[in-house]
């Protein structure tokens, strides 16, 4: 994908099954970072929703945090500070497409042994169908940490840099 205005415009004419398309594979190219950690797919982290159990963890930074989380995530500190907190639950790390979220997963798979990481981040989990939250009310916008991310479903609006990028 193009970089910059080009690579938004692009993203925006392309449909949401080739938008998740280029979404897994550029999971499938950062995965080489981390091989053989613990992963979970989009649709198998929506059925653990379903139960309750899960405790997302959002690896992304503050500002990205800020327009919109997974339901009831928890932030990458808040698990270190506290991990008898969430010891017997599963746990499901998450970033934009899921390279920040595999190497915190490589990086405590060990002092936590029910840790996974979501398969294509925030990104697969939208086109997953999977809903983001705003301060615990759902919203449409999303962070795709930049230009080159903008691969969220038409319906969700990208955010990158602070804003929302300029449409055509």
């Amino acid at each position: 994908m193009r970089e910059g205005a080009e690579g938004f415009l692009l993203s925006l004419r392309t449909s949401d099954r080739c938008r998740l398309q280029q979404v897994m594979r550029m999971y499938a190219r950062y995965r080489r970072a981390f091989p053989g950690i613990a992963e979970i797919s989009a649709d198998a982290a929506l059925e653990l929703t379903a139960g309750g159990l899960v405790v997302f963890v959002d690896i992304r930074d503050a500002a990205e945090q800020e327009v919109s989380m997974l339901p009831g995530a928890i932030t990458g500190e808040e698990l270190l500070a506290d991990p008898e907190r969430f010891a017997d639950r599963p746990l499901v790390a998450y970033c934009t497409v899921g390279y920040r979220s595999g190497k915190f997963v490589q990086r405590y798979s060990d002092r936590f042994n029910r840790l996974q990481n979501l398969e294509g981040g925030i990104l697969a989990w939208l086109h997953a169908g999977g809903q983001v939250y705003h301060r615990n009310l759902p919203t449409r916008r999303v962070h795709v940490y930049g230009a080159r991310w903008t691969l969220q479903p038409a319906a969700y609006e990208p955010v990158y840099d602070g804003a929302a990028p300029q449409k055509v």
